[in-house]
């Protein structure tokens, strides 16, 4: 789907023939235009960095510094770190408030009491040594900052000669990512030397992390309702809050300016750190929640971000909120301040969670302008550009995702993009950009620009209970039965549909990513809903429809918006989507039992080409019209040979405004 037409489906909503919805419809295609037009954000200027330890600056980070500098440097040569949360405080307040999960309260305690086992194992373990990263070098100022103030808290260890270091120790570069206040994060690359780094020895299974998202906060914001209340509490420094076991201590070692340093608590950088913080942190959680009465589904917690709402006029969230800061005292657990509305703000109707502003007393949400800056710049980089590294196509694409559950139909516009970041596993290979891949990177540049802070919030999806109901069936391709294909039935509408097979399809000749088009199940599936639309346009327009299909696969495609594995159900995913925002209809695919009802069985008695069966359902085969609906030529021969595209939705639907429709944005 090109951008023009991702635009359409996303602007036409319910559009029905009223002058109203015409002018709504313009008005948004016309601000789309604008700012489709530009000029887009500037990226923001760089923060102005307020160092903590009060360093020297040197010329050069590259190589090491004079014994001046380091007399000046905080030291340390402790070897072993300790949790900064007390374990029989968890415990402690565990007895009095009661937990959720026993166990897992047991070996959160247990991680706090003697460390956590970073899950290393076999010959992962042998001592090795990397080098640190450009990043890091371009940024020494900031990184000698970030070491210098870790030792004062006691997370980090140094600075060691090269004799201190014990002969065992695995010794990684580091490398750096931006914060927006001008600092750095420092961040150890344990994923080298590639077959025998420290990520190489963990199986990541063993350290399950169970994350939020976008999606789990807008379900959390339409139970609170309108006009809700929201608090966001933030850890200070997350990870360090969790000691290392001494076992394991030396294999966090790094080198800085020539000398050594070694981190006592969970890297960022390790595979299983955010697993091993996620159980603590949703031991913590657990414990606020009981002690607040907290309703569980009202909370979101993803690592050390933990956002709740409440609805207007109850006091649970301000016992929440109050519980929180209580109880992470008593614990040990240090809580960002709340200077800056971003890291943490106390019960208000305006907040940003999870990298987006929400105002809930208007409903809208908005991408706050300095993040929408760095996005716009980042994106515009790319598309001038004919190649990138994979690290930066994987950086913008993830930056997408997490905000793609704000848009309608949002998740049908990312097939290319994880098409090109899933290419290699390696973050400085080069990769050429396609143009299908620009297509939708501007898409969701102009998209994100138009939405932000005009659009309300956007409800989980569902249908009602009066949605019309559609059944379809699609059979294989086979020359063993006479007449296969797809049949589609909707008995509320006295409706009913058949499309045969051609013969290519049914012999095996038509092929699409290597395998037969016979064999793709999961498509020929699709094409079932996308038949009821074009075919039964003038009966379906304006109505609700819940599609029964007996194939998981194709519900799966469906809810996902894309597939991978089978482009050709990508290619009828997104011409059912664009079908029916341009006939004004609200959709929704879900599994069936195959022949688990009347609906269903007919479906399947077209679908072999069983005319009679079909007709001899009781009550209903008979009773319906004679004639079937007939089918839109564009689908007939885009069936007739199926090919992997963009285009096919806004073939369907200028065929049927030439056929009289009136359906905006298209025309003969």
């Amino acid at each position: 789907m090109s951008s023009d037409q991702g635009t359409r489906v996303l602007t036409l909503g319910f559009l029905g023939s009223s002058q109203w919805s015409r002018r709504v419809w313009h008005g948004w295609y016309g601000v789309v235009a604008s700012i489709a037009g530009g000029p887009w954000p500037e990226g923001p200027a760089q923060k102005v960095f307020k160092p903590s330890c009060g360093l020297l600056r040197l010329v050069n980070y590259k190589g090491g510094a004079s014994a001046k500098y380091w007399a000046a440097f905080p030291a340390s040569k402790a070897r072993l770190g300790k949790s900064l949360i007390d374990e029989t405080a968890v415990r402690r307040v565990a007895a009095r408030v009661g937990c959720s999960d026993w166990g897992r309260l047991e070996r959160a305690c247990a991680i706090l009491k003697d460390g956590a086992d970073i899950g290393c194992k076999g010959m992962a373990r042998t001592a090795s040594f990397s080098k640190n990263a450009a990043s890091a070098i371009q940024c020494g100022y900031q990184v000698s900052d970030a070491v210098a103030a870790w030792i004062t808290k006691g997370f980090a260890s140094g600075p060691f000669t090269e004799e201190e270091v014990p002969a065992g120790a695995k010794i990684s570069g580091i490398m750096t990512r931006q914060k927006p206040n001008g600092s750095v994060r420092i961040i150890l690359n344990l994923s080298a030397p590639k077959g025998m780094s420290v990520n190489d020895g963990i199986d990541s299974e063993e350290f399950p992390a169970v994350m939020s998202s976008t999606g789990k906060w807008l379900a959390v914001l339409h139970r609170a309702g309108r006009g809700c209340h929201m608090c966001k509490n933030d850890w200070a420094d997350a990870y360090k809050h969790i000691a290392t076991r001494a076992e394991d201590v030396d294999l966090q070692w790094f080198c800085w300016l020539e000398k050594f340093f070694v981190e006592l608590c969970l890297v960022f950088g390790a595979a299983s750190s955010p697993g091993i913080y996620d159980l603590v942190a949703k031991v913590v959680l657990d414990l606020v929640s009981r002690t607040a009465g907290m309703r569980p589904e009202l909370v979101c917690q993803h690592l050390d971000d933990v956002c709740a709402a409440a609805p207007k006029g109850s006091n649970m969230l301000a016992r929440f909120d109050e519980a929180y800061q209580a109880v992470a005292a008593e614990l040990g657990v240090r809580m960002a301040p709340r200077d800056d509305p971003e890291k943490a703000f106390g019960p208000s109707t305006r907040g940003i969670v999870f990298g987006v502003e929400y105002d809930t007393e208007s409903w809208t949400w908005g991408i706050p302008d300095q993040k929408m800056a760095v996005m716009a710049a980042q994106i515009k980089e790319i598309l001038n550009a004919s190649r990138c590294k994979q690290r930066e196509i994987q950086s913008v694409v993830g930056r997408i995702v997490h905000v793609r559950p704000l848009l309608a139909d949002g998740r049908l516009h990312v097939d290319h993009l994880m098409r090109l970041q899933s290419l290699s596993m390696d973050g400085e290979e080069w990769v050429d950009l396609t143009p299908e891949f620009k297509r939708q990177l501007h898409f969701w540049l102009v998209m994100l620009l138009t939405c932000s802070k005009r659009c309300a919030i956007p409800a989980p999806f569902s249908l009602p209970p009066w949605a019309v109901e559609c059944f379809t069936d699609a059979a294989g391709g086979s020359m063993e039965g006479m007449g296969h294909g797809l049949g589609a039935v909707i008995p509320d509408l006295d409706w009913w549909a058949f499309l045969p097979w051609t013969r290519d399809l049914n012999v095996g000749k038509l092929l699409c990513d290597g395998k037969k088009v016979a064999r793709k199940l999961s498509a020929l599936e699709l094409i079932g809903p996308l038949l009821v639309l074009a075919a039964g346009a003038r009966q379906v327009r304006g109505l609700e429809l819940r599609f029964w299909v007996d194939n998981q696969g194709s519900c799966n495609i469906w809810k996902h918006g894309y597939s991978n594995a089978c482009r050709l159900s990508t290619t009828v995913v997104k011409a059912i989507a664009e079908v029916a925002a341009g006939l004004g209809c609200r959709i929704d695919i879900q599994k069936v039992t195959r022949c688990s009802s009347a609906g269903t069985r007919m479906a399947d008695a077209l679908s072999k080409g069983d005319f009679r069966r079909f007709r001899s359902e009781p009550g209903i085969g008979a009773a319906l019209r004679a004639d079937p609906a007939g089918v839109p030529l564009a689908l007939l021969a885009w069936v007739a040979r199926p090919v992997v595209e963009d285009e096919l939705g806004t073939r369907i639907l200028r065929e049927l405004a030439r056929g009289g429709m009136d359906l905006i944005g298209y025309s003969q």
